[in-house]
């Protein structure tokens, strides 16, 4: 992401290196972080910049983030509200189809504990597994729909 210095005072390359460079730059960091600004800015003449010149400045680890502004305004912002607006319908969708999903649940046992379904799961110990085994996945589902 690219930010942006308005020009204030009367500055020199010196000047504008205290208020852009972070404070333990060795000399050839400073060279390449100068190099760098000077290339996106190639309208300014970094040795004596006028009030109301502006600068691009990129966001990299060598310049302070405080001395700049972001050159988008309120994109961060305006992304921030976009991801959380989609997080939360997401969420909303979740416990939709986790309610419908208990509905489903609900009706499937109900089934299984009619007399019917009791009378052939005892006469078949395979049909008694599947039951059983229904009736646990059931319950583990419950659990992990109440994390979620």
């Amino acid at each position: 992401m690219m930010r942006m210095l308005i020009i204030k005072s009367d500055t020199d390359v010196q000047a504008l290196s205290d208020q852009l460079f972070k404070a333990k730059l060795s000399g050839a960091q400073s060279e390449a972080a100068l190099a760098r600004l000077q290339s996106l800015n190639p309208h300014a003449d970094l040795t004596k910049l006028r009030p109301g010149t502006v600068l691009l400045v990129p966001d990299a680890p060598t310049f302070k983030v405080s001395a700049s502004d972001p050159v988008h305004g309120n994109a961060f912002n305006d992304f921030q509200k976009l991801v959380r607006d989609y997080l939360n319908q997401a969420a909303t969708n979740m416990k939709a189809g986790n309610r419908a999903r208990a509905e489903e649940r609900d009706e499937v046992s109900a089934a299984l504990k009619t007399s019917a379904v009791k009378r052939a799961a005892d006469s078949d110990p395979e049909l008694m597994s599947q039951v059983k085994e229904a009736t646990a996945s059931f319950k583990q589902d419950q659990q992990q729909d109440k994390g979620a």
